[in-house]
């Protein structure tokens, strides 16, 4: 049975239906301030109005997004924020601390609030997003060069996480037509 979409509801046992949602905000993969418009599909039910599962289409693609959306924003890096730019490249906190130069343990400050991250080793780090993320990604236009020349702005406490908006699009790419992820207005 496993793997065959549902066609009723768990709870009440009513029809599902596939819809859009006009924008998805809810802390996905673990960062807040991310909002998907117009490209996220709910399987809700008609009669009670639970929803059943949420679809993110390309979802490698749309974490790298989210991530170099992120690195543009001139606002320093939270634990969380490195941690997510940690995994969405796919590496493992040892791994980012022997390419960084540091030991692990100054990777689990970062990423635990303990210890904030420095400057020279933030600004590495978001060049290594933008290198290593920017082809799962395509229609995320990012300038590696103002990345690297960027004034990044110090913590400050109790401020807002950065907004970041994306949509789902069709590109061709290689040939084919792929959904990607663009910044949305």
């Amino acid at each position: 049975m496993e793997g065959k979409p549902m066609k009723q509801c768990e709870k009440c046992g009513g029809r599902l239906a596939m819809r859009v949602v006009p924008e998805y905000q809810h802390e996905i993969v673990g960062l807040p301030g991310v909002v998907l418009v117009d490209t996220v599909e709910e399987r809700y039910c008609v009669k009670c109005g639970a929803v059943a599962s949420v679809l993110f289409p390309n979802l490698p693609g749309m974490i790298a997004a989210i991530a170099l959306a992120r690195v543009k924003h001139r606002q320093k890096l939270t634990g969380r924020e490195v941690r997510f730019m940690r995994e969405a490249l796919g590496w493992s906190s040892t791994e980012l601390a022997e390419k960084l130069g540091l030991d692990a343990a100054t990777m689990s400050r970062w990423e635990n609030d303990r210890q904030r991250i420095g400057s020279a080793s933030e600004r590495l780090l978001r060049v290594m997003v933008c290198e290593f993320l920017a082809a799962k990604a395509p229609a995320i236009n990012t300038d590696l060069r103002e990345v690297m020349l960027m004034r990044i702005e110090p913590a400050k406490p109790r401020l807002k996480p950065p907004r970041i908006c994306l949509r789902g699009i069709d590109m061709k790419i290689a040939r084919r037509r792929e959904k990607v992820w663009e910044e949305a207005a």
